[in-house]
């Protein structure tokens, strides 16, 4: 029994050691996830621009969001936006989890949170939807969708803060 356990293990380590060789090889490179996302972006509108720290940014309706450029893990394709809030004037942190928390319990996929420098009142309202694709290019059939979503949450977030 103990043995099976132990050769199990093995195969597991080898197989996911694999994989990873695997996506590595695959032509993937930073650079080339980058200019996949910059060129379908382009093509739909967009002007993006690759960011400070090799992510892609654009615009929608005013907002900035960025595309996680992770060539480590292909198969994981992240989209955020965000907005500060000033805690002093607008609501407490204490009420901004709540809302939080309410809007993410009615949300698909986008989840917020909340974060808060040291050195200042704000909350930093982060927006991210999280998928898993099969191949990198992939990403194009879901981001339309993310996009949705990600703004569905803002809005219900949003609309509970209008109400306070």
């Amino acid at each position: 029994m103990i043995k099976t356990v132990k050769i199990l293990s093995i195969i597991v380590v080898f197989g996911g050691l694999l994989v990873f060789s695997a996506a590595a090889e695959n032509g993937w490179t930073k650079e080339a996830l980058q200019e996949m996302y910059m060129e379908y972006l382009t093509q739909e509108g967009y002007r993006p621009e690759i960011d400070e720290d090799g992510d892609i940014r654009f615009r929608v309706l005013g907002n900035n969001y960025f595309i996680i450029v992770d060539e480590k893990d292909q198969q994981f394709f992240q989209i955020y936006t965000g907005f500060w809030l000033d805690s002093l004037t607008l609501i407490s942190k204490e009420e901004a989890h709540d809302l939080v928390n309410f809007a993410n319990r009615r949300s698909k996929v986008a989840k917020i949170s909340l974060s808060s420098p040291e050195d200042t009142n704000r909350i930093i309202v982060s927006i991210t939807a999280e998928l898993l694709v099969n191949e990198p290019q992939d990403f194009a059939l879901i981001l339309p969708r993310s996009l949705s979503l990600i703004a569905n949450a803002k809005n219900i977030f949003q609309t509970q803060l209008a109400s306070k």
